[in-house]
């Protein structure tokens, strides 16, 4: 594993190119965040997800976790890692032919957002299909007599969809507005399936939701995560929603490049007239960017005038060739306080015919 320990602010994104070279992969890549002098008394919840995955195809799995650990008032590790153990001495090693049984992230991004242990308008959490009994599989294929000799002597297939009812620490008054990143995945690698996975959230409630991930048709997934953010419907200077390759173009026309739009609802962030002083929280909600310049008084800003948000996006799906390197990214550009430009890549000669994310906007003061 490689580690570095020097501070880095907390900007709310890491790349794991910030601890090492491309093609010197390791097993673990993290670094220290720290939070701004003073900030928090107490640890405060993180949820993180992938925004950009360079995952080798030639194992016999794409595996990858987000790893948000050793949270104190001051200070976290973020980081990524690919479960492979730690052969690698902390050295790194250099690019070349993969051991099939060694799983190699060559390149990872994540984001992440903060809230205040116990706020009210704000939960965050995981749900990890490890949770999950994998005593029954849901594949059909499963359904075999247990007197057969060969049954008894194969491991059953994984599920291909696994759920959980999430119930928050507090009920909210109104509906919740859920946001969902994927966090990890652990999908077999063969040049025959494609790699495909889906978190997502239904039911939702006052009190909570059901929490999906899946994978389907051929493929074969024995492990994932989603970390998930839960606020209030109608918050304010709170906006979140979701975008998809399947918003632009068809899955049978695979592109290496995917764009579209997406307008906030009404005029939410139009004004900051009325926006109280703060440190990039409110409501105990904490976006994890910290703008230049310390406070923002909000009496600076009587005029009315377009405020421009801070807008976080993770991966939420993904459905791709395995005949290639797992390799995706999501980020958002063009942010105004009308709306914003999102992206869903894939580059070198992955084939990526469908792909998902989950945003969620704050106009917060920094």
């Amino acid at each position: 594993m490689v580690h570095l320990p020097t501070p880095a602010p907390s900007t709310g994104h890491f790349n794991t190119s910030e601890v090492r070279p491309r093609t010197k992969y390791t097993s673990s890549t993290t670094r220290t965040v720290a939070f701004p002098p003073d900030h928090y008394r107490h640890a405060p919840n993180i949820a993180a997800g992938f925004t950009l995955l360079d995952l080798s195809s030639e194992a016999d799995c794409v595996r990858a976790k987000v790893i948000v650990d050793e949270v104190s008032g001051v200070r976290f590790r973020v980081g990524v890692d690919s479960g492979s153990g730690g052969g690698d001495g902390g050295k790194g090693k250099t690019r070349g032919r993969v051991d099939e049984r060694e799983a190699v992230i060559w390149e990872a991004g994540v984001t992440w957002m903060e809230s205040k242990r116990g706020a009210r308008e704000c939960a965050m959490g995981r749900f990890d299909t490890a949770e999950i009994s994998t005593t029954q599989s849901s594949s059909p294929s499963a359904s075999v007599s247990a007197n057969s000799a060969s049954t008894r002597a194969k491991k059953p297939p994984p599920q291909q969809e696994y759920s959980k009812r999430i119930t928050f620490p507090r009920p909210f008054k109104q509906p919740a507005d859920v946001t969902v990143w994927l966090s990890r995945l652990d999908l077999s690698a063969t040049n025959e399936r494609n790699f495909r996975i889906h978190c997502y959230a239904s039911h939702i409630s006052t009190s909570g939701f059901t929490a999906h991930i899946d994978t389907w048709s051929d493929s074969v997934m024995d492990g994932a995560a989603m970390d998930w953010i839960a606020v209030p419907r109608g918050k304010k200077w709170v906006a979140s929603g979701g975008f998809a390759t399947g918003d632009v173009r068809s899955w049978s026309d695979p592109r290496s490049r995917n764009r579209g739009s997406v307008k906030f609802p009404g005029k939410l962030f139009a004004s900051a007239s009325s926006v109280a002083s703060g440190q990039g929280e409110a409501n105990g909600l904490v976006k994890g960017e910290k703008v230049d310049g310390g406070d923002v008084d909000g009496s600076v800003n009587e005029r009315e005038r377009e405020r421009k948000p801070r807008v976080f996006c993770a991966l939420n799906m993904l459905d791709m060739a395995g005949n290639a390197d797992l390799r995706v990214k999501v980020y958002a550009d063009e942010i105004g306080g009308e709306g914003f430009r999102w992206h869903l890549d894939s580059w070198g000669d992955s084939t990526l015919y469908a792909a998902g994310a989950s945003w969620i906007a704050l106009g917060f003061p920094p």
